[in-house]
């Protein structure tokens, strides 16, 4: 008997997940897909909204402004460096006579402002609706714990940390974040990747009565929510990390003895983002080929032979 109770617990639980969730999860886990999916288009609306409102400027503006900052990039980085990470102070300075320029209004923001002039004030028309929107993902790791979705926990939470601390730890509390244009490229990221994962998610838990095809979810659905993040990953982590950079005081201004226990760990989290980034990317690039590319004699890109939930 104890030799077969294993086997009978294995077979009850692959039985359990062939047949999927019980109906009343099955109606939760879509209703909170929807409502997600449903948050983060309108959140998404709303950035484009503001950004292509009447008026924008000439191309012949946006032109000149782009040249102007591309010369600055390469004129300030040293300063720039230099000034906001203390080991690098000893860099010799290019340009030792013009005068400094803060963190947030120097070449680093410079570029994506002048693509458009209300990038940087996206935060004051998208935050009071980012925040509830994107709070809500704590209920992912929720589910993950305990065992009402296959997700791994470990990147599920690591994925919904780092997204809680840039919404609560740093645009909520740090104001000169709120004109930082690259809170914008941000949350462009963060829609374009959640609009897609959600409605995949949410297709895919319709019973199967519901579902019109044996494809199912849409094939491009399933090809984007596996493809997109080589783009939007890099821009919405990269965007992450230098909106905490510029969350800390500047160094040679104020040094680190009235620096706050929150700067400090800003600081860091600056640090630990880019081996972050590719913990993340790493596992979507194996999702992608498991998913896509999975399976003797198929391509990267076929179409899946099974369907997948």
């Amino acid at each position: 008997m104890a030799i077969t109770t294993p086997t009978v617990g294995k077979d009850m639980k692959e039985k359990r997940e062939r047949s999927g969730p019980s109906p009343l999860l099955r109606i939760y886990l879509i209703a909170f897909n929807v409502l997600s999916a449903l948050g983060w288009a309108y959140v998404f609306g709303l950035l484009v909204m503001h950004l292509f409102s009447p008026d924008p400027p000439t191309a012949t503006k946006q032109a000149q402004s782009l040249i102007s900052s591309v010369t600055a990039f390469f004129s300030s980085v040293p300063s720039l460096l230099s000034r906001n990470l203390p080991f690098l102070r000893t860099m010799a300075h290019a340009h030792t006579n013009t005068p400094s320029v803060y963190l947030a209004d120097s070449l680093l923001y410079s570029i994506p402002k002048a693509l458009h002039p209300r990038i940087r004030t996206a935060c004051a028309a998208t935050f009071r609706w980012v925040a509830p929107v994107q709070t809500l993902a704590v209920l992912e790791v929720v589910h993950a714990l305990f065992g009402l979705v296959r997700s791994p926990l470990v990147t599920t939470g690591m994925q919904v940390a780092s997204r809680l601390i840039l919404v609560w730890g740093v645009a909520g509390v740090v104001e000169s974040t709120h004109t930082n244009p690259f809170y914008t490229t941000m949350l462009f990221a963060w829609c374009l990747t959640e609009v897609p994962r959600y409605t995949f998610y949410a297709l895919s838990l319709l019973p199967p009565s519901l579902v019109p095809s044996s494809t199912w979810p849409p094939y491009f659905l399933l090809y984007i929510r596996y493809t997109t993040f080589y783009v939007l990953y890099p821009l919405g982590a990269g965007s992450e990390a230098f909106i905490m950079l510029a969350s800390v005081p500047d160094w040679a201004k104020q040094g680190w003895k009235l620096w706050t226990l929150g700067d400090w760990t800003r600081a860091i989290l600056f640090f630990v983002w880019w081996p972050s980034l590719y913990v993340l990317y790493t596992h979507m690039m194996k999702q992608r080929r498991r998913i896509l590319g999975a399976g003797k004699g198929q391509t990267l890109g076929a179409k899946p032979k099974a369907k997948v939930q």
